[in-house]
């Protein structure tokens, strides 16, 4: 049997790699954890983040999108991925690549997955199709 941790030094490798942003999200799209690469990207400390709706960081006009993906990933599980702008604490629109996973219990949904990395502006038509 293995005993190395697989889930942490990937997370590590993560943080490590700096563009690469962890959040995890309850059943109902509350905040239980991020790493420091998305706090960071946000202007914000990880105890602000934490307890807040994900979707409440979305920009405005991508939220109704944004909420649709990660309720079918809660409610249907699977995977999704899409392209959406999170609204920094200094104002500003980010835009994140985004892959959502849902997160499985042996009794069922517990939330959520999902990574984040920056994208570059581009047109609206380029969007990444549910898995």
């Amino acid at each position: 049997h293995r005993l190395a941790d697989v889930k942490a030094t990937i997370l590590k490798a993560m943080s490590t790699h700096g563009d690469i942003g962890y959040v995890r999200v309850s059943v109902r799209g509350s905040i239980e954890r991020v790493d420091d690469p998305f706090c960071e990207v946000l202007d914000l400390p990880e105890d602000r983040l934490l307890g807040v709706q994900l979707a409440d960081l979305v920009a405005m006009q991508d939220r109704p999108a944004f909420r649709e993906k990660l309720e079918m990933v809660l409610r249907d599980g699977g995977a999704c991925g899409l392209f959406t702008r999170f609204l920094s604490n200094a104002g500003t629109l980010l835009r994140m690549k985004v892959a959502m996973v849902e997160l499985r219990g042996a009794y069922g949904a517990e939330g959520a997955v999902l990574l984040l990395t920056p994208a570059p502006e581009a047109d609206e038509s380029s969007q990444v199709s549910a898995a």
